[in-house]
């Protein structure tokens, strides 16, 4: 009789119930992230400000000392965002990190007795704990894409109008340098997923079939003794 396919879950319907099962945190967290990674330009343009003030070229409407006052006001918005973000990027991790755990349980309790683990049972706890982190934490990175984006496009838009040439000097082997990286954390999780297979499957081969099979009746007995002494 074969036995029945495993469920296969899908990443993006997989992070968005774990978004639904938190959105208010999750909410908090993709404001105040995407808003203190465009608030981290504004430093830079009040910076160019206060030199353009100081030498003549453009002085601003609002002075050398308004211009420090807006500078020291624009990093404490920043650093107040910062609570908010770390609150509920916490309380987001460890809710849903929760609830997977509390699935994780549930479903190796459902299998079968017989049935064997489809990874090592050592590899299992590092299941438990950092790989329901890294699950958990993925959702969290969009909202990081979408304000590191925004705010390299802001300061690639600001340096091309200042000047062109050094822009596309400094950025398109920047571009050449992420695509690279990109492939190779590809090919390395394919390694490290063909790794663990392997690993799997050398614990609960023929060859290791006493130690990942149920003990034996005399071998219970002889445990039993061992324990009583």
């Amino acid at each position: 009789m074969a036995q029945p396919s495993e469920r296969v879950i899908k990443v993006w319907p997989f992070n968005w119930n774990l978004i639904k099962y938190r959105p208010w945190p999750y909410t908090v967290y993709s404001v105040f992230h995407i808003a203190f990674c465009v608030l981290q330009v504004v430093p830079g343009l009040i910076e160019k400000s206060v030199f353009d003030t100081i030498t003549g070229a453009a002085p601003a409407t609002i002075g050398l000392w308004g211009l420090i006052a807006l500078y020291v006001s624009i990093e404490l918005v920043r650093y107040a965002t910062s609570f908010g973000e770390i609150w509920s990027y916490w309380t987001f991790l460890y809710t849903t990190g929760g609830l997977v755990r509390f699935n994780l349980f549930a479903s190796i309790l459902r299998r079968p007795g017989a049935k064997t683990f489809p990874v090592a049972v050592g590899d299992t706890i590092n299941r438990f704990q950092d790989d329901v982190d890294e699950t958990c934490d993925f959702p969290t990175w969009l909202p990081d894409i979408i304000g590191q984006n925004v705010a390299a496009l802001i300061a690639i838009g600001i340096m091309a109008r200042i000047n062109l040439t050094i822009t596309l000097v400094i950025f398109l082997p920047l571009a050449v340098t992420i695509l690279a990286s990109r492939i190779a954390w590809e090919r390395i999780h394919q390694y490290t997923h063909a790794n663990r297979v392997g690993v799997a499957r050398r614990w609960c081969g023929p060859e290791y079939s006493t130690i990942c099979s149920p003990p034996s009746a005399t071998m219970r007995s002889r445990l039993a003794l061992v324990s009583s002494c």
